[in-house]
This record gives C-alpha cells, structure tokens and sequence, in this order.
C-alpha cells in the first residue's frame, strides 16, 4: 500500500496516495485527495508554515523530506464592469501572503492568461507588445492607483503565436517581508490602433503559475496553485460609454400594431427617465420614426432597478378592448400606453380606431427600436434585419441586431440575457448569438425564455431587483426584565429611502434552522419559512431596530436572521405571482443575531434535622 505522510507544523495524518510515474529510478507518489485545512487544526494550516513528506509503502518509511515545501494563500478580488480604451486598465488583481514564522520569500515568475477575446500582436491585434505589466506593493488592502512599482509581463513568449492570450515573467526577484502581504495588480498598458471595441478581458493567474525562491533545500521554485480567474469577462469600450440605465428586453411584432408592445428593463436604481425618448426606425433600418418622449412627471423619476415596464404600442387592441394599465411602480412593474398623453408626448400613431401611424408599428422585414436620454444621446438599442441597415451601424454600443426578419405574431428578444454587458457590448452585436425569436407572445411582462437558457433572465432580473446590503451586521439583548430582545443592525443601500419600498423581513428561529424567503412572495407575521417564524415586517429600510416581546428561555439561545426586500406586492396577479415579479429578497446577504438568554437560578435543598 502506498501513502504519503504528511506533516503541517507538527501535525500530521496519512493520505492513500497513487503511483504517478517511474521517472529513471525515481518512484513518484501523489494523494489521492486534495490537501485543505480540513484535515488539519486550524493553528496549524496558516501561511507560513513548513510541510514536511514522508513517503511509505505499506506502512514503512523509504523517503522523508524536510521543509520541501510551505503553505501560502493566494487570494483574488474580482473586477468587474468595463475597461477603456486608455491607458492603465487593471484587469485582475490578488494578493500573496507568506506568513510571518518562514522568513522572507522572492517572487520570481507570475504566469497570466486572458480567457476573454483580447489578444497580443503586432499592428494586428489589440494589445501591442509590451503592454502588459504587473504593478505591486505590501499593504494590507487592494488600492491600485498606478504608481506602484511595475515590471513587464511578456507576451508572445519563446516566439510562438499560439500564446497570443499568454504573458508571464521568469525573472521578477520581488522581495515579499515576512508578516506582509504582497498585492499585485495585472494591468494593461494600452492598446493598439487595431483594437476592436467591445472585445473582453477576463484574466486568470493560471494554475501553477506563481514561482517563488528561499524555500525548500532540494528544488526551489514550486509553488502549487490552483488557477484563479476574475469573475466577469471585462469589455473593452470608449471612454464616452456610460453603462446604461434602462434597456429595450424585447419586442412583439403582431400582424396589428394595436396588438403590439415592448418590454423594458431599468437596470440602475433611482432612475430617471423624464424626457428619455423612444424611437424605431424602418424595415430598411434607414430612417427614424416619429418617437415619444416621456413626460416630465414624478411617475418616470426615482424608478428602481428591477422595475419592468411593458409599453402597448396603442391603449388598444384589434379587437377595440382597451389593454390592461398599472401605474404604480411600487411593484417594480409597470403597463403603460405610447399614445396616452398623461404619460408620453409626441409619436404618429394615426386616427381611431386603427391607429395606423408609423410610429411604434414593427416592420416584419426590419426594424429598430432606440431609447435615447434627456440630452438626446444613445442609451440602448434593440432590432432586427437579415442584413443591419446603415442606421444601426451608426449607432453606439451597446446595441444589437438579431440578423432574421419577424414574422408577424412573433416576439424578439434578448437572449440568454444573464448580465447587462450581453444586452449589446459583449460582441458580436449583429448576428443571432444574444438574441432570440419565438413564435407567439413569449413572457410578456416576465423574464425572457428561450432556447439557450431558460432562466438566465430570470437570474439577471432578480439580481436587479433585490436590494444590496453590503457587510449586514446586528446585534440584539433581552430587555424590560428579560420579557422582550430588542434587534439593532445596519442599514441595507437604498438610494430613494421616501418611497419606502425597501424593508426587512425578520425571522426567529428557536433551533438556528433557517429557510430562505422566496422572491414573489408577501409574508405576514406568523407566517411559518420551513421550520422559522416571520415575526416582524419593516417596509422603510431607514428603521433598522426591532423588538420582539418574547420572554428569555433560561440557558436557551434564540436566533434571527433578517433580509433585505425590495417591492410590494404584484398589483395585476398578485402575491405569488412569479419570482421575477413583486417583492424581493436578498438571498445572499442578510444578518444573523444570536440572542443568549439569562442563565437559571441557582437552588439549593434546605434539610431540616
């Protein structure tokens, strides 16, 4: 039986272990699982310390090696967003820590791939050569503010092409102090002439590749890491890009204009959408229609991310009945007309009833739809032709062109939808990669479904919709004689606290067992979440204290966990309507409070002689 001994600062335990190769005269063995601290006390598996191998087959000891090799941690901080096209675009970041019980150690190669589209070259890619350095300094925390020492990493390297997505550096000697954390930030230089706009960075320190010297007496060097990748694919844009606000989800193009409407998505909260226009084009993609602007009215202003606006092309149908109307975005859902004058000015929408105007009246061969802001400058934009006319090619990002013609009944939309950069930044724009038709309406009013993925839109919606609530804490204690717990904790962001449609749910839990609440559903107090009980609803996000009039178990422990919401209940459906629509909870961050109670009398027998 092979295994291999394995001893972290003094403590040790056996790993079955597997022949990898007979290299010469040399055996190899490897363990079969993962080293982690979980086999180790946590005293002992921190940075710093030596491991020491002791190889055995069935049971005897043939080869020991002291000291070989040490622990580090190597940990990432994922950026996200857009990069531009200047100089000095920090692309991925992380930091070494060595410990403080092994001496100092020297940094000598750091090895990086883009997994994104970005490529090195010569006059024909878009990141020259020489343009990638690795900037880095001891700290305690990230900051990259470009004017930390830097070395080069090399691209291209031993002159073969295929490593165009590849930059590493042999020869960096950077000193790294014991107790002190090296930070080091991985940033493009600039760009070349050739670089084409909306292709990504997403870097990753590859696996093995970091390599360090002063350790291990018979081969230097190693280091074994596992490969850490940024999150999110970073797409290269010109610095005149905004993110946009508010975005076209889909369309519906139905034999009658009265039958058809577009959906839209506000991707940022406290939105303002006065005087944003909306426009469409013609089945050439070559001349504008009349839009509509959107009044200058308290409905259009602080809207919240999330909120879902489906516009009917005509407040009716072919059928002459009037289409339904929400306009309350306490919801986060509204339904509104293009030709209701309370709400929009402008557009050619012709007389009634048949409402035959070009304005908003899809073309099945071709078309545009356009949102533009106050300032009359591109937002986004949705459309549709076998071959893009001259005025989508106009347009700026982000945009895109699903390179089919409509049928009439059929609905266009953005597919899979997962992310705000593949509603027209991530390339291609033009094509049918993140875009999709469907016969029929497809979820109107409802995240987009399509073949690709199915709940991708879902996702997206939901994560737009629930409030965030960065680094939750809170505290409570038993008051008033120990007949009731008072909770504190801190507020979650709300960027529009009057219209109080952010709040907390609060749940108590005898056992410390909690369930998740579910987006779409109102709850009341009292109600039951698996084995929990919702014993408190706060709809201002402002109140950030609760008492709950419960009296102190003796020796016992009560446990609450509080989250994060966002929106009413669906006003057209309903509670429980769908988990795109209504009210929202942040699922991942939300605070947990432990409340002790007072401890038991103490009694004593009195005997009496």
């Amino acid at each position: 039986m092979a295994q291999v001994y394995i001893d972290v600062n003094g403590t040790g335990r056996d790993f079955n272990s597997i022949w990898m190769h007979d290299w010469g005269d040399r055996k190899h063995l490897s363990t079969i699982e993962q080293l982690s601290s979980e086999y180790f006390p946590a005293g002992s598996y921190m940075p710093g310390y030596p491991i020491d191998l002791h190889l055995k087959i069935n049971g005897t000891t043939l080869n020991s090696y002291y000291d070989e090799m040490m622990l580090i941690d190597v940990v990432k901080r994922d950026t996200s967003g857009v990069i531009y096209n200047s100089s000095q675009q920090l692309v991925l970041q992380f930091y070494i820590d060595i410990g403080s019980v092994s001496g100092d150690r020297w940094l000598n190669t750091v090895h990086v791939k883009n997994l994104g589209t970005l490529e090195e070259g010569d006059g024909d890619k878009d990141i020259g050569y020489d343009q990638l350095k690795l900037y880095y300094e001891t700290g305690t925390s990230f900051h990259f503010d470009g004017i930390e020492e830097s070395q080069y990493l090399w691209g291209d390297w031993d002159g073969d092409s295929k490593y165009n997505n590849e930059w590493k550096n042999e020869s960096l000697n950077i000193e790294i102090p014991a107790g002190q954390r090296l930070y080091c930030y991985v940033v493009i230089e600039g760009f070349s002439p050739t670089l084409v706009i909306s292709r990504t960075a997403q870097f990753e320190l590859v696996t093995d590749g970091l390599a360090f010297d002063n350790y291990g007496s018979m081969h230097k060097f190693k280091a074994r890491v596992d490969a850490r990748s940024n999150a999110f694919a970073l797409p290269v844009m010109n610095l005149s890009y905004q993110d946009p606000c508010v975005v076209i989800n889909s369309y519906y193009n139905a034999a009658d204009p009265r039958d058809e409407w577009t959906e839209l998505l506000v991707t940022q909260d406290n939105t303002d959408l006065r005087n944003f226009t909306l426009r469409d084009n013609n089945k050439d993609q070559s001349n504008w229609q009349e839009g509509i602007t959107f009044k200058n009215i308290d409905l259009w202003n602080h809207l919240r991310a999330g909120t879902i606006i489906k516009l009917w092309h005509r407040d009716i149908d072919s059928d002459q009945n009037f289409h339904p109307q929400d306009l309350s975005p306490a919801d986060g859902y509204l339904e509104v007309y293009a030709n209701d004058t309370s709400c929009f000015t402008g557009g050619n929408f012709g007389n009634y009833p048949y409402y035959g105007g070009p304005s908003l009246s899809i073309g099945g061969n071709g078309d545009i739809e356009q949102i533009r802001n106050a300032e009359s400058e591109h937002v986004h934009a949705l459309g549709h032709r076998g071959t893009a006319g001259v005025l989508f090619h106009s347009l700026s990002y982000p945009k895109l062109n699903h390179a089919e013609s409509l049928n009439s009944n059929t609905t266009l939309m953005v597919c899979p939808g997962g992310e705000l950069y593949e509603y027209g930044v991530y390339e291609p724009q033009n094509g049918t990669i993140y875009t999709a038709k469907q016969s029929g309406e497809i979820t109107p009013g409802l995240p987009n479904n399509c073949t690709s993925s199915s709940t991708a839109n879902t996702l997206y919606w939901k994560t737009l919709r629930e409030p965030l609530w960065n680094n939750p804490t809170g505290n409570g204690s038993y008051q008033n004689n120990n007949t009731q717990i008072q909770l504190n904790w801190n507020s979650c962001e709300d960027a529009y606290s009057v219209d109080n449609t952010t709040g907390y749910l609060i749940l108590r839990s005898s056992t410390g067992s909690f369930t998740h609440p579910e987006d779409g559903i109102t709850y009341e107090v009292e109600d039951n979440i698996g084995t929990s009980e919702v014993v408190g609803i706060i709809t201002s996000s402002t109140i950030t204290n609760f008492i709950d009039p419960i009296p102190a178990p003796c020796d016992g422990l009560m446990f609450y966990r509080i989250y994060a919401f966002r929106f009413s209940t669906d006003e057209l459906n309903g509670n429980n309507f769908h988990e795109a629509r209504g009210r929202a909870y942040n699922q991942n961050s939300y605070t947990e409070i432990i409340v002790e109670g007072p401890p038991s009398p103490i009694t004593s027998n009195i005997w009496h002689y």
